[in-house]
């Protein structure tokens, strides 16, 4: 007799099925998504993958875009400033040409004629988005993407050209220099020769052109006066100290302002022998290097000339300790350089470190037999720089070690005509040196870059400055001061020819998700130069009419360009709208072929359940079936 057979194991699997499409069901309902996994629909996962592809680089392409214009509108914003310096520039020419003027009155006129020029030249230089220079600047082929990825813009590596050389009245000597807030230079030493009872110190403000702006002689102290060393304080304020010497030294201190009203003064010492040869300000305050009798001195003064802490090294023999430099060190404390001279024996160079506390004996000290250093700076790993009579000598960061690095680097002289203000850091992080006859720029390991002779065959810098990322201006023994700067002809790169123009000025901007979806950026070099305006001037009523059409061409130029500038940030936009459609329809076809049917899914969810429902039933039925025929069966059997 057969009792049972395999219903049951089918209805059971057919209800694992039906569970599993109740899971599939529940898991659509809960993410909104039709395609959960590669099961779910192989052909749709390939093709929405690519789609999302697609959004994420359209997602991608439109900060592109947003930066590109961003670019642009920076571009616009410094043809702008541009075109007001040429209306200006425009203004000045048609005063100049007026025949009522002399040629005197003119000069006025010119200089600012020429600041305005070197204004565009500014402007031109410094317009940059993300490091990169937009309008000065011939670009490689590249592509912009996010304000995160910079470029280099290093200081041209080739020596600078001479600007121009001025001779101040032959009884001045300078010996200090230092930049003024409207990019001038106030300079310090004496006039009148240093000759007894004639010589008082001497201060003056030079302009960008060379040109005497003031000049004030101080009131005299002793027989012998002068300025050793200027440092600019906050705001618009200077410090000068002064030698004052007959048999003995002083020294005297002046702040003063770029007008040159001296606000205060001071004979910091009013006692024996002591002399500051080099200053560097703090702030509103400033420390200095000497000699005090026989001992080195390291003092700091408040901005009311009151000292608030000093250092004292006392000589162990017969002999001098001047401290020509000191630099205050960006980790704290004070580096100072110069020479220790004795009676019977030759002198020695020595430089010591001195704690923020200026406690009087030094943290360390190093010396160099028959040397005398003359000024210092750190280097970026710490170590320092040390111009000597001898060559170019490297310190390292505790003092244990000093090496001469470069012999042909040198200050050279005979007499104490020492100064502190000859090795200077430039702003890309190398260095540049005043050393006897010629300037030159070396790297942290002392390695020439370049080397510049003076002029007029001066024998002796005096002091330095890097006055901006192209230009330097230098003192010379006795009375020379000149500009050096790398030229247009030297900086700017050689004009493309049509061929290969687009190839190194164009920017890439990637506007789509696909490879060659770019937009080229294209601007044109502006530059005094290429506004045919460089030799331009206003000197004189001939010139100044030939200036108008000049500038007036200059100003069509800057402008053409403002009208090409305004007309891509226009295309770019339409381009981003254009990427607002693609994407938007990019969205919907994703959309249909991902995205599931609420209602659908609800509908085949209950049916599946009602489905599970009706399997569980049948199947309690068939085991209550089985279950009676057991017991006819057993009732059956005790019957008989």
């Amino acid at each position: 007799m057969k009792i049972n057979n395999f219903l049951p194991r089918k209805m059971l699997n057919r209800n694992i099925k039906n569970q599993n499409n109740i899971k599939k069901s529940f898991n659509r309902l809960s993410t909104g998504k039709r395609i959960n996994s590669a099961s779910d629909d192989s052909a749709g996962l390939s093709i929405s993958q690519r789609k999302k592809g697609q959004l994420n680089g359209i997602g991608q392409a439109q900060k592109n875009i947003q930066d590109g214009i961003s670019l642009l509108q920076t571009a616009e914003g410094g043809l702008k400033e541009i075109n007001s310096s040429l209306q200006r520039m425009r203004e000045l020419s048609v005063q100049a040409a007026n025949d009522t003027l002399t040629d005197k009155d003119r000069e006025g006129l010119q200089n600012e004629f020429s600041q305005l020029k070197n204004n565009i030249l500014t402007i031109a230089k410094e317009t940059s988005f993300n490091g990169k220079n937009l309008l000065n600047k011939n670009h490689k082929l590249q592509n912009v993407t996010s304000p995160n990825e910079i470029s280099d813009n290093k200081l041209n590596d080739s020596p600078p050209d001479l600007k121009w050389e001025k001779h101040l009245p032959s009884d001045v000597s300078i010996n200090s220099i230092e930049l003024t807030n409207d990019g001038d230079y106030i300079v310090g030493g004496n006039s009148g020769g240093w000759k007894f009872r004639d010589s008082n110190s001497w201060l003056a403000k030079i302009n960008q052109n060379g040109e005497l702006v003031w000049e004030k002689d101080l009131d005299r102290f002793d027989d012998y006066n002068r300025i050793n060393d200027i440092s600019k304080l906050d705001q618009d304020k200077y410090v000068a100290i002064a030698e004052s010497n007959n048999d003995r030294s002083s020294t005297i201190a002046y702040i003063f302002d770029s007008k040159g009203n001296i606000l205060e003064s001071s004979d910091l010492y009013h006692a024996t022998n002591d002399v500051l040869y080099s200053i560097e300000s703090k702030g509103d305050s400033f420390v200095g290097s000497g000699t005090q009798i026989s001992s080195l001195v390291i003092e700091q003064f408040d901005s009311d000339l009151e000292s608030e802490k000093r250092a004292y090294k006392t000589h162990d023999y017969i002999g001098s300790y001047y401290g020509y430099d000191i630099q205050t060190l960006d980790n704290g404390g004070y580096m100072v350089v110069g020479e220790e001279s004795f009676t019977n024996d030759p002198n020695k160079g020595f430089a010591m470190k001195f704690d923020e506390e200026l406690n009087s004996e030094p943290l360390w000290e190093v010396k160099m037999e028959e040397e005398a250093f003359t000024s210092v700076k750190q280097t970026n790993s710490g170590d320092y720089l040390a111009l000597g009579q001898k060559g170019l000598y490297k310190i390292d960061s505790n003092g244990e070690n000093i090496n001469i690095i470069n012999d042909n680097i040198n200050y050279n002289v005979d007499t104490r005509d020492f100064t502190g203000d000859t090795i200077r850091k430039t702003d890309d992080g190398n260095f540049l040196i005043g050393a006897s006859e010629k300037m030159h720029k070396v790297d942290n390991n002392g390695d020439i870059i370049w080397e510049k002779e003076m002029p007029s065959g001066e024998n002796l810098v005096r002091g330095l400055q890097q006055t901006n990322e192209n230009e330097y201006i230098s003192i010379q023994k006795r009375n020379s001061i000149a500009k050096f700067s790398h030229t247009e002809e030297t900086t700017e790169p050689d004009e493309p020819d049509d061929k290969n123009k687009k190839k190194y000025e164009d920017l890439v901007i990637q506007t789509g998700p696909n490879s060659g979806d770019n937009f080229n950026i294209s601007l044109e070099r502006i530059s005094t130069k290429t506004l045919n305006i460089n030799d331009t001037s206003i000197e004189t009523q001939e010139k100044a009419n030939l200036a108008i059409e000049d500038i007036d061409n200059a100003i069509n130029l800057v402008n053409s360009e403002r009208a090409n500038v305004g007309s891509q940030v226009n295309a770019l936009e339409h381009t981003n709208n254009n990427l607002y459609n693609y994407q938007s329809n990019i969205s919907d076809s994703l959309s249909q072929i991902e995205d599931a049917d609420i209602a659908d899914e609800i509908m085949n969810l209950t049916k599946e359940q009602i489905i599970q429902e009706s399997n569980i039933s049948a199947l309690l039925n068939l085991k209550n079936i089985n279950d009676q025929v057991l017991e006819i069966i057993n009732y059956s059997n005790n019957q008989h």
